[in-house]
């Protein structure tokens, strides 16, 4: 892969999380700050769970039990922009966008 196209893909991806920050701060009527966090949990989420999936050195259990640990923490991040931006219920408008049950 050439540096330009090595660039070109960097370019378009960071363009992309700028878009999903945008429409996530619009829909949900948040800052674009903390949109912008939301889309970095969510993308480094995706990467550490597929890493611990994948990761043929760990048997099953551990697998289990760092993927449970990496949700903690990922709904713990979520609920501290909620109560930052004060305008969300808890977790409840993020809930359908991380795979997070809503409350009942």
């Amino acid at each position: 892969m050439s540096l330009t196209t090595a660039l070109k893909a960097q370019e378009k991806q960071s363009d992309l999380k700028n878009k999903r920050a945008s429409y996530l701060s619009k829909q949900m009527s948040i800052s674009l700050t903390s949109a912008y966090r939301l889309v970095e949990i969510s993308d480094k989420y995706v990467e550490s769970s597929n890493r611990i999936y994948h990761d043929s050195s760990l048997t099953s259990d551990q697998k289990v039990k760092r993927l449970q640990f990496l949700q903690q923490e990922r709904n713990n991040q979520i609920e501290a922009i909620s109560a930052t931006e004060g305008k969300l219920d808890s977790k409840d408008k993020l809930a359908p966008l991380f795979g997070l049950p809503a409350k009942k």
